[in-house]
């Protein structure tokens, strides 16, 4: 466990915090099979993740599932994902079983609520409302079968808490985590780290200029709402135009190094650019330079690349 909490990019103080967390958890424990105290710290296991999309929240709770399972404070270890359409029932009286039901089946691992907020958004709803009751109540009920640990973004997070007398208590204020955005630097990071894993590596002294690449084809905005996330999208677009560079040669006119090495031209080679704003595939600026404002990023009919020959 050890070992991944170092590679995961980024995230140096929250990694530290749950580290000291993980100490101390396992220290109680041993006095507790020793007789030397019977105070329960499961309650303080519950966590809140605050952050931005894309800053690594869902998976440092896997990661936590699996420390409190070794620790033995879990049975099982397992994270159970769930968002407000799986806790919220769709007539009156049917939340709460529902949310109940998903509790169970989190029962020896994490109940992880993405986007927590959501449940009761205004903190007007009724089924919200019903929801977060229950919540709370098996949270302290059965606050020694499983975790839960709600994640969002900051300003919403902190109002959301405040919806419920009872749920903000249920939250110890050291097990509050803030996860900051990725570094262009740790965003560098990220995309060796995704690229590699596909079995692919950047040109020669290409790493060294990633960071300014990054910045050059995506946009401030697409970092800001993407971070780690969009690492993975802009490698997915980087192999898809990579493979086309080569894909039609014969099999004497590329080498093996050719077919897993990525050059700067597969960030800019020409393709199709969606017209949505919001689709994350538009984050890589297709077939134009930024430098080249208010221009058409859209391939041109001619310029579409023709797969027939591959047929």
């Amino acid at each position: 466990l050890e070992e991944e909490f170092t590679k995961m990019v980024g995230m140096t103080e929250v990694k530290d915090s749950i580290r000291t967390i993980a100490t101390m958890l396992k220290a109680h424990r041993r006095r507790v099979e020793r007789g030397l105290t019977t105070e329960d710290m499961s309650i303080m296991s519950h966590m809140v993740f605050i952050g931005s999309s894309g800053t690594g929240k869902t998976m440092m709770a896997r990661l936590v599932a699996r420390m409190l399972h070794h620790i033995g404070l879990l049975s099982k270890g397992h994270v159970l994902e769930v968002a407000s359409k799986d806790l919220i029932a769709g007539h009156c009286g049917q939340t709460g079983p529902k949310t109940f039901a998903a509790c169970e089946k989190a029962f020896g691992g994490v109940l992880f609520i993405d986007e927590a907020y959501s449940i009761n958004p205004k903190g007007d709803s009724a089924f919200g409302r019903e929801c977060v009751d229950t919540l709370v109540k098996v949270m302290e009920d059965h606050r020694e079968k499983f975790v839960v640990i709600m994640a969002g973004y900051p300003e919403c997070m902190e109002e959301f808490m405040e919806t419920n007398p009872g749920l903000k208590s249920r939250f110890n204020a050291r097990f509050m985590f803030y996860f900051d955005d990725y570094t262009t630097e740790e965003l560098a990071e990220i995309f060796v780290l995704e690229l590699s894993k596909r079995h692919y590596h950047l040109d020669e002294g290409l790493e060294d200029r990633l960071p300014q690449l990054i910045t050059q084809y995506t946009t401030q905005d697409a970092r800001a709402r993407q971070n780690g996330r969009l690492m993975r999208t802009l490698v997915e677009n980087c192999i898809a135009n990579q493979n086309r560079r080569w894909v039609h040669l014969d099999d004497n006119e590329v080498s093996d190094t050719d077919m897993v090495t990525v050059k700067e031209e597969d960030f800019v080679a020409t393709g199709y650019a969606p017209k949505d704003p919001l689709d994350p595939w538009a984050v890589v600026k297709i077939g134009r330079l930024p430098e080249d404002p208010g221009t058409d990023a859209s391939p041109k009919p001619e310029e579409t690349p023709s797969w027939a020959h591959l047929l």
